[in-house]
């Protein structure tokens, strides 16, 4: 497992930072993405540019930034499966439909919203360490 965290300003660069991976993991087979708030906007953005990426879980990202390179980004993925979580109290839970009308796609996609949970899901650890587990563990 690897941690990336993208400072406020920073440029959202998705390969780069897999490229920086790739150089201390020689042997990478498959990579899950996992992203949150802005981290999760930018797997679901620019997931498809490798193909090693499998599975994506975007949790609370703001889907009213660029929707247009959400879209394309989800269009474009190869990948099986991507799933969007949002508490029910985040700001962009709103926009969850956008990614029900795409679950036409050849990805499984599929959205889902946690009652109660606000966006850094307080007092909600327990589920958010759920959402993530259960997501790496299931083929």
């Amino acid at each position: 497992m690897v941690v990336s965290a993208n400072q406020v300003g920073s440029p959202l660069n998705l390969q780069e930072e897999l490229e920086k991976v790739s150089t201390y993991l020689t042997d990478i087979k498959e990579i899950i993405l996992i992203g949150t708030s802005r981290g999760g906007l930018l797997v679901l953005q620019q997931g498809y540019l490798n193909t090693k990426v499998s599975r994506i879980l975007a949790i609370n990202p703001p889907l009213a930034i660029n929707w247009h390179k959400t879209k394309k980004g989800l269009i474009n993925f190869s990948g099986a499966k991507v799933q969007v979580v949002f508490g029910q109290y985040d700001p962009s839970v709103d926009y969850s439909e956008l990614i029900e009308r795409l679950e036409g796609l050849e990805t499984d996609c599929s959205s889902q919203i946690i009652s109660k949970a606000d966006h850094n899901f307080k007092g909600k650890l327990d589920i958010f360490q759920q959402l993530v587990m259960q997501f790496v563990l299931k083929e």
